[in-house]
């Protein structure tokens, strides 16, 4: 599903598109699904896909007997000792790839990737944007 004022933008990547203001779509998405629920055996089939998911990430970023890690078992590592208000920053290279699919962040909002422009040197602007949010008063949000 995508979300944009301009059409053309909507009509990318085969997903639904969705013409017109972000909130105010999301507003209306979520007035429209407000009481669906999903059938039990589709939840039951999902939660059986997430689990064996979780195995298998369990699997891939295991640390095996080699004299050098792989990235995924580096990523496993660093996920391990990670807190769980920690925030994992990256763009560029194959990291984001193996980050999508293998960093188990501790809340939402802790996994902040750059794709689309692999932008060298995103991880210092985000980093440094990151600590000076954490390190200040929230703002308080105009009203509209």
């Amino acid at each position: 599903m995508n979300i944009n004022v301009a059409e053309i933008d909507a009509f990318k990547e085969s997903g639904i598109p969705l013409v017109g203001d972000a909130r105010e779509t999301l507003a209306e998405l979520r007035a429209a699904l407000d009481g669906f629920t999903l059938a039990a055996d589709v939840v039951a089939a999902n939660e059986h896909a997430a689990a064996d998911w979780r195995a298998e990430v369990d699997r891939i970023v295991e640390v095996q007997d080699s004299p050098t890690l792989s990235q995924a078992e580096m990523l496993g590592l660093l996920n391990a000792s990670a807190e769980p208000d920690d925030v994992v920053v990256n763009a560029a290279g194959s990291m984001p790839g193996d980050l999508h699919r293998l960093w188990r962040p501790g809340r939402p909002k802790g996994y902040d990737i750059e794709y689309g422009n692999s932008c060298m040197g995103y991880e210092v602007a985000g980093g440094v944007g990151r600590t000076a949010r954490r390190t200040r008063a929230p703002r308080a949000r105009p009203r509209r």
